[in-house]
């Protein structure tokens, strides 16, 4: 009896290591069959657009752009000696001083229209910093605003819209 109980796992496990090489040749017979392959190449996984922000170009730092766009007005404007003391404070933040050339060269080649005066000139010494090698052609600058002489003075009512309607006369009842 004792090898009767013996027997049935010595069974079990005969038939399971005969039954291993099989099932081990049925995985390495497939080659026989076609494979499917894959369309494409998985893409690649979309990179961020920017990881990191990129710093400014040290002439469109803030310090850098506000100190030499009044240098390029106080240029425009023949204030010489008050542009060399900004120039002076443009070269304490380390700014580059070759931009200075650049933009108001920009500044004189984009000019000024009687109608504009001097009213436009923050905007264009703020786009001739910002790009030299700006082309005037692109650059709209808005004329200056005149005002009529009525709203000049203290008399408010006098002053009508250029197209400003007639009133018309109420009508009568019959």
């Amino acid at each position: 009896m004792r090898m009767l109980s013996l027997a049935r796992p010595l069974t079990l496990v005969a038939i399971l290591l005969a039954a291993y090489p099989a099932a081990a040749q049925d995985n390495t017979a497939q080659p026989s069959q076609p494979q499917a392959a894959p369309a494409q190449p998985a893409p690649p996984a979309p990179q961020p657009a920017a990881a990191a922000p990129q710093p400014p170009k040290p002439e469109q730092q803030p310090e850098c752009a506000w100190a030499g766009e009044r240098i390029l007005s106080l240029l425009w404007r023949d204030d010489i000696r008050t542009a060399s003391d900004f120039i002076d404070l443009y070269d304490r933040f380390s700014c580059p001083s070759q931009h200075i050339p650049a933009a108001f060269r920009c500044l004189i080649r984009v000019g000024v229209t009687p109608e504009q005066g001097d009213a436009g000139l923050p905007l264009r010494a703020r786009a001739c910093w910002a790009d030299p090698a700006l082309d005037p052609a692109t650059l709209k600058v808005p004329a200056a605003e005149t005002k009529p002489d009525a709203q000049k003075g203290g008399d408010q009512s006098a002053a009508k819209p250029a197209d400003a309607q007639p009133a018309k006369p109420a009508e009568q009842p019959k």
